[in-house]
């Protein structure tokens, strides 16, 4: 399910309507019981990823509730990586961190990003003077 997603995700660059095909299959890897892990973790992330190139076509209410939404995808495997972080994909979390923070600062959500890059330099220390430079440009507007 998860290849089917990415074929229908990338047919959705021309036709927009396959981004609906590639949301249920992403949602099929989801919701299955033998998925392990990081398959769903990298199907979550990859529905955020469509839900985002949906919010694109939109404009308004619609488009913020898009985005608000595709951000929620990326949060959710990034607090699974901090309540289980045994069974998370080092991947996916630090790939849904960066986007889920790149989203709150787009919604100009400052608290969330703020939350969202501590935490990610905490999972990645390596990427602390990253993440520090962009909470410094986040408190600047909180």
């Amino acid at each position: 399910w998860g290849r089917i997603g990415d074929c229908y995700f990338e047919l959705g660059t021309k036709d927009p309507a396959k981004l609906n095909d590639a949301t249920n299959a992403y949602i099929n890897v989801i919701n299955a019981p033998v998925a392990h892990r990081s398959a769903k973790d990298e199907a979550r992330f990859k529905l955020a990823a469509t839900i985002e190139k949906q919010a694109a076509l939109k404009t308004g209410e619609t488009q913020t509730a898009l985005i608000k939404e595709a951000w929620r995808q990326y949060v959710t495997v990034f607090n699974q990586a901090q309540t289980d972080p045994e069974g998370a994909s080092p991947l996916w979390v630090k790939k849904s961190g960066q986007e889920a923070g790149r989203l709150a600062e787009s919604l100009q959500d400052w608290g969330a990003a703020l939350r969202i890059y501590g935490d990610l330099k905490k999972l990645l220390p390596g990427m602390a003077p990253i993440f520090d430079k962009k909470i410094a440009k986040i408190s600047e507007h909180h």
